[in-house]
């Protein structure tokens, strides 16, 4: 039998993180997706202020995660 682990907190997060820092778009909305479903909570809550992920602002899939988490886009500062 097999004994399923529940990944370490944040981990998902930071795989998504890492992803789209090295270029990959498509592989880090997977791991935000899989963070998201996961309640990779902080982590997945940083998503309309991170840095790292400046670049994907207008993705649909960004706005649509933005719309789930319950964040206003609009109320953001920089």
């Amino acid at each position: 039998m097999q004994v399923r682990q529940e990944p370490e907190p944040g981990l998902l997060w930071s795989k998504s993180v890492s992803s789209y820092f090295l270029g990959g778009v498509e592989k880090g909305f997977e791991w935000l997706e899989l963070a998201y479903s996961g309640k990779d909570i902080p982590g997945v809550e940083l998503i309309h202020c991170h840095p790292a992920l400046d670049g994907i602002g207008d993705d649909a899939r960004h706005l649509d995660l933005l719309k789930r988490l319950g964040v206003d886009k609009t109320a953001q500062t920089k």
